[in-house]
């Protein structure tokens, strides 16, 4: 018995630790103020229940530390929790339009073939415009990126 209670103990401070890794890694210090580590854990666990493992560790862990978190696990929930959510996003992918010869690109949503692939990359692109900043490269930025 005495063996059992070390190796929990061992067990429970190996969890407590990696938690502390994984925020420390994964919160950028400029933002820790504005997303405490009982935010994120409470955020990383929420999201790990509602994605059900449809989005990979990375975006769960990505999006629990963005300071739009909150809204992400939000939409999460509501996605595995009411199928009219996941039905809207495949009327959405159904119905993408092609856009016109004169624009040279193709619509950005069409990478999704499904509904539940619109809705991990919204979930990615929504983490990545919480926090974005214009990004120069020679004479050109990307200031306009998601307008």
């Amino acid at each position: 018995m005495k063996t059992f209670s070390i190796f929990f103990v061992l067990f429970v401070s190996l969890q407590f630790a990696f938690a502390d890794s994984t925020y420390q890694q994964m919160v950028p210090q400029e933002l820790q103020s504005l997303v405490t580590e009982e935010m994120f854990t409470s955020r990383l666990d929420r999201m790990h229940a509602a994605a059900n493992k449809l989005l990979p560790e990375t975006i769960l862990q990505n999006a629990a530390a963005s300071p739009c978190g909150e809204c992400l696990a939000k939409f999460m929930e509501a996605y595995a929790a009411d199928p009219e959510v996941s039905n809207a996003l495949d009327a959405v992918v159904s119905g993408l339009q092609t856009p016109p010869a004169y624009m040279k690109s193709a619509n950005p949503w069409a990478v999704s073939n499904s509904g539940e692939a619109l809705y991990a990359q919204l979930v990615k692109t929504f983490t990545d415009w919480c926090t974005w900043l214009p990004q120069i490269q020679g004479d050109q930025d990307d200031g306009l990126k998601f307008i």
